[in-house]
């Protein structure tokens, strides 16, 4: 049985140095200790029948003890755990608290008893009993003489043979749990254990849990553990009688590994091979035990850590982020294994292998290789028992139903289509090309892995179980077809050797649609049926690909391609008389118009598209162009209001039609947009939020596409003046980005520029000046010279020039960014009206007040037309005019309409930053109008205390504050006779 517990002395581990608490298995619960006291037994103790001889270790779970079965005359393994009083405060009344833990406590044994008893396989720990002994609970189990897999590999060097022979026997184990729908949830190599004749058993399946995507086939099974129990308490209505175990019964109708133990058994596991969603505590199932296995497969095989951290918040966000460590250069593991090994330790559940089977079977391919190898040699007679056997095996396979998922990826994704798509993407000569080949090539297999999974548990489920209708299955299958339509489209133009496709393949590879819809009955049964006619059916098909296929081309920003494509889409649609279809195309176009800068005539197809889709009952074509609607006249047209009506629209439809995936986290990272521009920065910081963790949740933590939206949060906590919070987001997504598409790839830019923002904001216009100029270069690469981000970063490079003092520079950059700002936004956009502001202020640098005024005033008319009177950037008008009119020598004018502003922000609650800005001018004001220096220091006091509470924000403007006090620290205007004498000094 076990040793003296995990070790982390042998040199394969790597562990050395870290944090002890990664090793110890944890379990989040209320009602348990993550590790329960020792139960000391001395030598002859009987424990039910069984007579104990000695202690074999402890872990986190329990104390195992060797013991003799009289009545059987063998040896056996018991666990003892004994539980610990608990503090739980959701006891019942009459009931102690120990009782409490101790039915806990029954109740965790009793699921591991459970769940291996529900096994019969040579690579599992058979379990005879369980029962009561005093306050702690027992299971009794076959006795293994042997090492832990830990020992065993720290014991001797060992072979690569032989290191994959014993984890393929550990991981049939984990197949056989995963076959009977148990998630194991601990599985480490302490957990698994080595007899001298070599054979493998994977133990402790404490912390076992039913597989959710199982639950159909659990629910037929019945149990045949036994116990020898005390009589029921009549008074608690909980499974666990006086004497804390559990009654057993046909587990058929309520099974314990199904029912969550106690509130709080959330996260559960040994932190060091946890999956990243097992950390989250949530969507565990069987890939969560092959991230496990993949953990300690290696270790075993390069001696070091995957994740190297000493610290739990360090390890889980290594793992979220797919960071492994660099293998070492000495190793001597081959290529097959290593990506093996690496797929397994993907941080998104959905891009690892699709089953333990898979895995197993991939560890043992090498072995198969010598054997074909071998067979060369052994002559003709050798040759024809193998291709008789060969075609025996074959047979047999078309025989079983449900295995030809993969028969559908022909001149898809088989070998001859991967050598082409690799020519084409290597051939574009991009220094990132080879990163996103690779990426590519691993998430789309992910993807169709994942499609092989899902197709034969939909094949199953009707063919095998019996649980599902034809009528379903030809829904999901038919759903699953559009899902490789999708791919097909995609791969199609990934096949032309084109830098633009290059650059963006790994972000559409990333959103492909993911595979949840087709499992959700109720989403299936609304689509509209296809026409009754055979050939206008096959002809809508045919259209329907041509618009995924302009839907990527749009992607790749062939916009001109694409709106051709779809128009001709249309103008057929129009006549083919399928109502669907053209609605379809309606909202196409729409997005191609967007796409194109075509606002207003994108607004009109979208919305000729929402209507006639509502009219057919075209309901996710509908909340698809609510969505839509949201980011071109929310954000794009800058109707701030309409466009959040749109929201409402969109959102409504989403909720009918059951969406819970990536269209919804696409309307709020549109609704985040249009709060930002409406100037209300908590509420974009909270749509973005939620568009984040939807994402995650879909797609997973490694994807640009995420990186992408984590640029928006950061902007959010940027005007919320969380300086630190936006330069850490910015920063997380320039990483992931890197990870994502490789050094040099042109999308990194908009990290780069966005740390800029930063700085810009904190008083370092150089350092943001030089971002800016980083990253302009490669968004004209990215998106041509006259995308709005290229705008965008030309702006940003003329305010920090202004604040550098290079103001002939400055001005030119401003003029260029506004040139750009009015051929794609109109003459009448927000973004205009900041580079007019920005000019405005560059003039007034210049001391040419007149210039400076015309400019301002054009700007604040602009802002009156889109904003409240509240909004930021309005209020920065307003004030900007009114310091011009102080320069220009009309102070009294100018405190009449600071104080106003001053209202505004006590009324509003404006940003303490602006506030700050407002009083400090409003002392200048009072002191130029030759107003009592009292009155100009409480304005002075009133700035200094808003900037301190703006903190890094309001650094700048506390210098220009502290500067201008000590300039006018004696006051020196001539006065009346009746006034009162300056105060001395300050």
């Amino acid at each position: 049985m076990k040793d003296d517990g995990p070790t982390r002395e042998g040199s394969w581990s790597g562990l050395d140095g870290q944090s002890e608490v990664l090793d110890e298995t944890m379990v989040a619960s209320a009602d348990m200790a993550p590790a329960p006291p020792r139960a000391s037994l001395a030598p002859a103790t009987k424990v039910s029948r069984y007579v104990v001889l000695y202690e074999v270790g402890a872990g986190g779970m329990g104390v195992v003890y060797a013991a003799f079965d009289p009545e059987l005359n063998r040896k056996i393994a018991l666990k003892i755990l004994t539980p610990k009083p608990s503090g739980s405060t959701r006891d019942k009344p009459g009931r102690s608290k120990r009782e409490r833990s101790a039915g806990q406590a029954a109740a965790r044994l009793m699921r591991e008893a459970q769940a291996i008893a529900r096994l019969s396989h040579p690579n599992v720990v058979t379990v005879y009993d369980v029962g009561r002994h005093g306050d702690a609970v027992f299971v009794a189990m076959e006795f293994i003489e042997g090492l832990t897999l830990t020992k065993w590999l720290e014991q001797e060097e060992r072979s690569l043979d032989e290191i994959r022979q014993v984890f393929a026997m550990a991981g049939r184990g984990l197949s056989a749990a995963h076959a009977a729908g148990l998630v194991h949830r601990d599985f480490k190599p302490d957990n698994v254990l080595v007899s001298p004749e070599g054979r493998v058993r994977v133990l402790d399946f404490g912390l076992a849990r039913a597989d959710p995507t199982h639950a159909s086939q659990l629910s037929q099974v019945s149990h045949a553990v036994r116990a020898s129990l005390a009589s029921h308490d009549s008074d608690d209505d909980d499974d666990v009688p006086g004497d804390g175990v559990p009654q057993m019964r046909d587990f058929g109708d309520s099974d314990v590994l199904s029912a969550p133990l106690t509130l709080d058994d959330a996260v559960v596991g040994t932190p060091r091979y946890m999956a990243p969603e097992q950390h989250a505590g949530v969507g565990v199932d069987a890939r969560s035990d092959q991230f496990s296995f993949c953990v300690a497969l290696y270790q075993a095989l390069y001696r070091q850590e995957p994740f190297s951290a000493n610290r739990l918040h360090e390890l889980v966000r290594l793992k979220q982020q797919g960071r492994i460590t660099p293998i070492p250069s000495d190793a001597r593991v081959p290529p097959w294994l290593e990506e093996l090994v690496m797929r397994g330790l993907s941080p998104r559940p959905a891009m690892r292998w699709a089953s333990m089977d898979a895995v197993v079977d991939a560890l043992e391919q090498d072995r198969e290789g010598k054997r074909r190898r071998w067979l060369g040699f052994g002559g003709a007679a050798a040759l024809v028992a193998v291709v008789v056997a060969v075609t025996s095996q074959r047979l047999a396979s078309v025989e079983k139903p449900c295995q030809d998922g993969a028969s559908h990826f022909e001149g898809l994704w088989d070998e001859p289509r991967r050598e082409l798509l690799e020519r084409a993407v290597l051939g574009t000569g991009l220094p990132y090309a080879g990163h996103t080949w690779a990426e590519v090539e691993r998430r789309v297999q992910a993807d169709l892995d994942g499609w092989v999974e899902t197709y034969r548990d939909t094949c199953e489920a009707t063919r095998v179980r019996g649980e599902q209708s034809d009528e379903l299955l030809d829904l999901r299958m038919s759903c699953l077809q559009d899902h490789l339509s999708e791919t097909r489209a995609v791969l199609d133009v990934l096949a032309e050797p084109d830098p633009a496709v290059v650059q963006r393949a790994v972000a559409m590879v990333s959103g492909l649609p993911g595979l949840e819809g087709c499992a959700n009955a109720e989403q299936l049964r609304a689509r509209l049926p296809p026409p009754q006619d055979e050939s206008t059916r096959t002809r809508v098909d045919q259209l329907r690909q041509a618009l995924r296929q302009a839907g990527v081309r749009k992607a790749v920003r062939r916009v001109d391609e694409a709106r051709t494509q779809v128009q001709e889409v249309l103008a057929e649609a129009e006549t083919l008389g399928y109502e669907p279809l053209r609605v379809e195309t309606l909202v196409a176009l729409g997005t191609v118009l967007e796409q194109a800068g075509d606002f207003l005539q994108a607004e009109a197809r979208l919305r000729e598209g929402l209507w006639a889709a509502l009219r057919v009952g075209h309901d996710a074509i509908a909340a698809r162009a609510a969505i839509q609607l949201v980011s071109v006249v929310g954000d794009r047209l800058a109707r701030y209001d309409e466009g959040l009506m749109w929201a409402e629209q969109a959102e409504a439809l989403l909720d009918r039609v059951d969406e819970q995936g990536l269209p919804r986290g696409s309307l709020f990272n549109n609704v985040g947009n249009v709060w930002h521009r409406k100037g209300d920065k908590q509420q974009a910081l909270s749509y973005y939020q939620r568009a984040i963790a939807l994402r995650a949740e879909l797609e997973g933590v490694d994807g640009p596409n995420l990186a992408i939206e984590r640029v928006n949060l950061g902007n959010a906590q940027l005007a919320l003046g969380q300086y630190d919070a936006a330069l850490a987001s910015y920063r997380e997504s320039e990483a992931a980005l890197r990870l994502a598409l490789g050094d040099g790839h042109p999308q990194i830019a908009m990290a780069v520029a966005s740390i800029g923002l930063v700085y810009a904001s904190t008083g370092r216009p150089a350092d943001a000046l030089a971002q800016q100029l980083r990253a302009l270069p490669d968004f004209e690469a990215w998106l041509g010279p006259d995308h709005i981000f290229v705008a965008t970063t030309v702006s940003n490079i003329g305010i920090a020039l202004r604040e550098l003092g290079r103001l002939d520079e400055a001005e030119a950059r401003l003029r260029q960014a506004q040139q750009l700002f009015e051929k794609s936004l109109g003459p009448e956009h927000p973004q205009v009206a900041a580079c007019l502001y920005n000019l405005g202020r560059v003039r007034a640098d210049e001391g040419r007040y007149d210039e400076a005024l015309r400019l301002h005033e054009r700007a604040l008319d602009l802002r009156a037309k889109r904003f409240d009177e509240d909004n930021d950037e309005l209020v920065e008008s307003r004030l900007a005019i009114a310091e011009l009119q102080r320069l220009r020598g009309e102070p009294a004018t100018a405190i009449a309409a600071i104080e106003a502003l001053a209202s505004v922000g006590e009324r509003s609650g404006l940003d303490p930053s602006l506030r700050g800005t407002i009083h400090l001018e409003l002392a200048r004001a009072r002191w130029d109008a030759g107003q009592e220096v009292t009155r100009v220091r409480a304005d002075l006091e009133r700035a200094r205390a808003f900037l301190r509470e703006a903190g890094e924000g309001g650094h700048q403007t506390m210098g220009q504050l502290e500067a201008w006090d000590r300039e006018h620290a004696v006051d020196e205007r001539l006065r009346d006779a009746d006034d009162p004498p300056p105060p001395p000094g300050r």
